[in-house]
């Protein structure tokens, strides 16, 4: 059984997306793709790959991108989505930065 990690990192402006598809339970990288697209067409392959592998996928994780969701929803129907805490609570922290900050509390909010 795994529990796949969904997420994508650009380095710049203008560069590629790198997707990486993660393991949650082994923390074993499962596969990656360098892409230009950020569309959910063009993520569904990507991301069905998942069922080819023949494991029992018992979740997926990922950040609320707006392109992500729909692709996981299409690609892995039945599958439980569950959007990623950390993402989440920095976006909360967001508004609270330069005050948490200043206080001293914190250096740095992924």
């Amino acid at each position: 059984m795994i529990i796949p990690v969904i997420d994508g990192i650009q380095f710049g402006p203008g560069d590629p997306v790198l997707y990486l598809i993660i393991d949650a339970l082994s923390r074993y990288p499962l596969f990656g793709k360098e892409m230009f697209c950020r569309n959910a067409d063009e993520l569904e392959p990507f991301i069905a790959q998942l069922k080819q592998m023949d494991i029992p996928i018992l979740a997926v994780v990922s950040d609320k991108e707006k392109a992500l969701v729909p692709a996981i929803k299409n690609a892995l129907p039945g599958v439980p989505h569950q959007l990623c805490q950390i993402h989440y609570l920095g976006n909360a922290a967001k508004p609270m930065e330069d005050d948490l900050k200043a206080l001293g509390v914190i250096n740095n909010i992924p």
